[in-house]
């Protein structure tokens, strides 16, 4: 099994409403994919995403597919930093820990 976390930085409060109608809609495409768990968690600026799959090729097929795909081609308009990173896990993992994940994730980037 497999959890993704993700955390997207948005550029500025202005683009809460769009981001808001991505999320909706990627939230309806999780509850219709093979998605096992999944938890949204979020303030004004930055949120954070984590889902977990049992295998690479469902996670795979919901990125490229759906509303979730069409979030993507709009990232870079709405959000100053994107970050996502996959580890392997029976289950969703708590907040604190998701939260330490993509910040090394991000760490690791930027040097990269």
């Amino acid at each position: 099994m497999y959890v993704s976390i993700t955390r997207i930085k948005l550029k500025s409060p202005f683009h809460l409403f769009a981001f808001f109608l991505h999320i909706n809609r990627i939230t309806a495409q999780l509850k219709k994919s093979e998605c096992k768990k999944y938890r949204l968690k979020g303030g004004m600026m930055t949120h954070y995403t984590m889902t977990l799959w049992r295998t690479k090729e469902d996670m795979n097929e919901f990125v490229k597919t759906g509303a979730y795909a069409k979030a993507m081609k709009a990232i870079n308009s709405l959000s100053s930093d994107f970050t996502t990173t996959t580890m392997d896990s029976y289950n969703l993992i708590p907040w604190n820990e998701a939260k330490s994940l993509i910040i090394k994730e991000a760490r690791r980037q930027q040097i990269g």
